[in-house]
C-alpha cells in the first residue's frame, strides 16, 4: 500500500503541473485512474478502483469513476496535451516517425489515432473516435489530427510518416508532402499512377520487384 500512495501521488504532483488551474477533485480522479491502470493491467473499472489506496465499496467506487470519465468538463485532449508536448520534445532537431492508424472499437466505432514510434513501441500523440462499423475515416478528419500533431512537432524535426492504404488520399499526400515530411503509405494495387507524358497504369501493373525502389510522378 505505502508503494501505491507514492505512486499515487507522484501522478497527482506531476497533473498539478500540467494542470494547474483543473480542480483537484478531477486530479485526484486522474490520479487514481493512472494508479488502477497501472497495477490492473486491466480497463474494466471494477478491477481499476481495487487497486485503489483508499477505502470504499467496489460499486461505489466504480461508480465515482465512471462519473468522472462521463464529466463534459474533462477534455481529453486538453489533458493529453501536456504529455504529447512532452514526449515530442526529445525529438528536436531529430527523426520523427509518425504511424497513423485506425482500429475497430466495440461493435460500430472506429478508433483512428496517430501514434510516435519510440524503441520498438508505438505511444499515441492523438486520436479521435468515429461512427461506423467498416471502412476508413474520412480524409477531413485525417487532416485535423495531422494538423493538431504538428502544432506539438519541435523545431527542426525530421518527420516520417508511416500507414496503411485508408491513408492514401491525394490531397492529404500533397499537404504532408507539403510540410516537408517523408512518407510510407501503403498504396492500393488499383491505384493508377504515371510517369509524364505517359498513360495511366495500375500499381499492380509495374514490374517492381521486392526491396527495388522507384519514384513515379503524378497521382490519381
Amino acid at each position: 500500500m505505502p508503494n501505491n500512495l507514492q505512486t499515487y501521488h507522484k501522478a497527482l504532483q506531476q497533473l498539478r503541473q500540467w494542470l494547474p488551474h483543473e480542480r483537484i477533485t478531477r486530479l485526484r480522479n486522474m490520479a487514481l485512474l493512472i494508479l488502477g491502470l497501472q497495477l490492473s493491467g486491466a480497463i474494466h473499472l471494477p478491477w481499476i478502483v481495487r487497486k485503489w489506496p483508499i477505502a470504499g465499496k467496489v460499486p461505489s467506487l466504480t461508480n465515482r469513476l465512471r462519473r468522472f470519465l462521463n464529466n463534459k468538463h474533462v477534455s481529453v485532449r486538453d489533458w493529453y496535451h501536456p504529455l504529447a508536448q512532452q514526449l515530442l520534445a526529445v525529438f528536436a532537431e531529430k527523426e520523427v516517425r509518425l504511424i497513423i492508424d485506425c482500429t475497430k472499437v466495440g461493435f460500430n466505432h472506429r478508433l483512428m489515432t496517430i501514434y510516435i514510434a519510440y524503441k520498438k513501441r508505438t505511444l499515441p500523440l492523438v486520436w479521435s473516435v468515429h461512427k461506423g462499423r467498416k471502412g476508413h475515416v474520412g480524409v477531413a478528419e485525417q487532416f485535423k489530427l495531422f494538423k493538431y500533431v504538428r502544432s506539438l512537432l519541435p523545431k527542426g524535426s525530421q518527420v516520417w510518416v508511416m500507414g496503411d492504404a485508408g491513408f492514401e488520399s491525394v490531397p492529404l499526400l500533397r499537404w504532408l508532402r507539403s510540410q516537408g515530411w517523408a512518407l510510407v503509405i501503403r498504396q492500393n494495387g488499383r491505384t493508377t499512377v504515371r510517369r509524364p507524358g505517359q498513360d495511366w497504369v495500375k500499381l499492380n501493373q509495374l514490374a517492381i520487384q521486392e526491396g527495388q525502389t522507384r519514384t513515379i510522378v503524378g497521382y490519381a
